[in-house]
């Protein structure tokens, strides 16, 4: 039965959209004459106890839009609706409850996916996905809308994604790839629609088709963030005599975040003198190696269309020969200063962070399979404060220079997704004016090209990269021990430390 189900899966079921003059309103209720006009979606099948056997509690999906958003209804019944898990969290938090999952492949790609998620009590969850599946982003936090209800039937779910938030090609009709999913918590159970088996691979590429989508309007819509940020910090200095350890200290500053949308398929992101005072800061540890901590990133700017700069792979196979080469590591923008203090004096005042003086971004993907992905980021020439006791002097020591970092990603998918094949390019200058930072490479250059097949139905794949890089990183040999402590606490600037170095490290030579 399984093995049937699997091939009827390959089939790729179609779910058509409908178009309405008025939308329905948000209120969890399904009762807007707008559901009527559009095909209920009812053959979940479980993948998760009773693989392939229909979902124990009916559910009905259906699918509208307008000119500005798409809209998608589901009715979960459920035979004992006092049962039904519903906690309350806060966003994208696992609350263990019963869910409602859609996934959008916008590009219709195969590759890529967009998933909203929406529990009974209406905590929502986001998350993009790449590769397909290989590559998740829980960080990514679009703008959209859901509202759910408990009756007597079970519970209902309207969800309101505005086109703006998704990626599409250009093309007066649409075909995108969807998938639908229920969880309910207390059976364990996991329903999906179309269905794939435990044993098949892929997740973009088993979706079904949803078509009925036509005559959206390409909109440039501008976002314009300016902000202006104040702060204090008060403590008890620690140091006697210490002129950098003052009981109080203040700071201002000023910056804006815009992003353009050149087309339905295409963004561009820019930002100026960016505050990521509302990041996640990264867990302590403790790094007792010759090589860099390699941590996730958390700023929005560089999380946006992240996935346009994977490179290389595994195929999403359980045979690997090697990792993927990370050729482009944007946590290097940003980190704290790689050199230290030249001249000799008691006291020091040294930077915890690079700022970034701005930064540009450009992302998309067109309807022939062509991916592209522009970065370039400039960040400022960092001094550190040098207090001679004796003489009482003041130095200003550059510990890090003038630095540009550009990274370009050209992609072309195939074959429906299943073949791929890719150009990766970085590049990176440094200008330093002291010959203290002469263990820092000037410049660094890094590219490869990789590709990806897919055959069998799914089954077989195979995936490569051929790349290089001048100057070459630091063998083991070369690269000098260093002591790095990470604690979770921010810069003066906002931007989150990478690590702090003690007195006995000298700068990396990555």
């Amino acid at each position: 039965m399984i093995a049937l189900l699997a091939v009827l899966a390959l089939q790729a079921p179609t779910v058509t959209a409908v178009r309405v003059d008025r939308a329905p309103q948000l209120d969890g209720r399904l009762d807007d004459a707008a559901w009527a006009q559009a095909t209920p979606v009812r053959d979940l099948l479980q993948s998760v106890p009773d693989e392939g056997r229909p979902v124990s509690e009916s559910t009905e999906v259906r699918i509208v839009y307008d000119a500005d958003a798409v809209y998608v209804g589901a009715r979960l019944f459920d035979a004992e609706p006092s049962r039904i898990v519903r906690r309350l969290a806060r966003r994208d938090a696992s609350t263990h409850s019963d869910e409602f999952r859609v996934l959008f492949d916008s590009y219709h790609d195969r590759r890529t996916a967009f998933e909203f998620t929406v529990n009974a009590a209406g905590v929502h969850t986001d998350v993009l996905y790449g590769g397909d599946g290989s590559f998740s982003d829980k960080s990514w936090d679009p703008v959209w809308e859901a509202a759910t209800a408990v009756d007597s039937l079970g519970w209902t779910a309207e969800i309101r994604i505005p086109f703006t938030q998704l990626r599409f090609a250009k093309s007066q009709d649409q075909v995108w790839g969807v998938r639908f999913i229920r969880w309910i918590e207390r059976k364990n159970e996991l329903a999906l629609y179309p269905f794939v088996a435990r044993t098949e691979s892929g997740m973009a590429s088993r979706f079904a088709q949803l078509v009925g989508i036509s005559g959206l309007e390409t909109r440039r819509h501008l976002q314009v963030l300016p902000y202006a940020v104040g702060s204090g910090t008060y403590h008890q200095p620690t140091g006697f005599g210490n002129p950098f350890d003052t009981p109080s200290a203040y700071r201002r500053s000023a910056g804006a975040d815009v992003k353009y949308g050149i087309s339905s398929s295409q963004t561009l992101d820019a930002t100026v003198n960016p505050d990521f005072g509302q990041v996640e800061v990264d867990e302590t540890f403790v790094n007792l190696t010759a090589f860099e901590q390699f941590l996730g990133e958390h700023r929005p700017f560089f999380i946006e269309g992240t996935q346009i700069f994977d490179f290389a792979g595994n195929g999403g196979g359980v045979i690997r020969f090697s990792d993927p080469p990370l050729y482009f590591y944007s946590r290097r923008i940003g980190r704290p200063p790689q050199g230290k203090p030249s001249s000799s004096g008691a006291f020091h005042d040294v930077p915890q962070s690079t700022t970034i003086l701005g930064a540009a971004k450009l992302t998309g993907r067109s309807a022939g399979g062509w991916s592209v992905g522009l970065l370039d980021a400039l960040t400022a020439r960092e001094r550190a404060t040098v207090l001679d006791t004796k003489t009482g002097t003041r130095y200003r020591d550059e510990v890090e220079p003038t630095t540009n970092y550009f990274a370009g990603r050209l992609k072309r998918d195939l074959n429906g997704g299943n073949t791929s094949i890719g150009l990766l390019a970085t590049v990176m200058d440094r200008r330093p004016t002291t010959s203290a930072l002469d263990l820092l490479p000037r410049d660094a250059f890094a590219g490869g090209l990789d590709f990806f097949q897919r055959w069998h139905d799914n089954r077989y794949t195979l995936a490569g990269s051929v790349g290089g890089e001048n100057p070459p990183r630091c063998s083991r040999s070369s690269a000098r021990p260093t002591a790095t402590f990470n604690a979770p606490t921010r810069s003066a600037s906002g931007t989150i430390p990478r690590a702090r170095r003690s007195p006995a490290s000298a700068p990396t030579c990555t």
